[in-house]
């Protein structure tokens, strides 16, 4: 797989953000029918996964055999206001394992509070 990225992002509050992934290696798409693939998110990088604030966990990809998935953070995920750690990571069929991409992900505040 590719190396991983450092990239830090902003989410709104109560937001749906959805991520489209694309798995290649040596810039041909990989086939991941059968892969993990895991967004983590945590106020400290040294809590237990248990303790995550996000904890998905993705086996159902949107187009496995082109190296398709997406991850789809709800309003539930995105109740948050502050800045937490993340990380994208996956599994594959073999054991072998790594990083796509983590930083640092903020929750931000939304102007509006109501929409009556």
């Amino acid at each position: 797989m590719e190396s991983s990225k450092c990239k830090n992002l902003t989410i709104l509050k109560k937001s749906t953000p959805v991520y489209q992934l694309t798995f290649k290696k040596d810039g041909v798409v990989t086939d991941i029918t059968g892969w993990t693939i895991y967004m983590t998110v945590k106020k400290t990088i040294q809590l237990a996964d248990s303790a995550a604030i996000i904890n998905k966990k993705i086996t159902d990809h949107s187009d496995a055999t082109n190296g398709q998935t997406q991850i789809e953070l709800d309003t539930d995920d995105t109740d948050q206001i502050g800045n937490y750690y993340y990380s994208i990571d996956w599994k594959d069929n073999d054991d072998n394992e790594g990083v796509v991409i983590s930083g640092r992900i903020q929750f931000a505040d939304t102007v509006r509070d109501t929409k009556d």
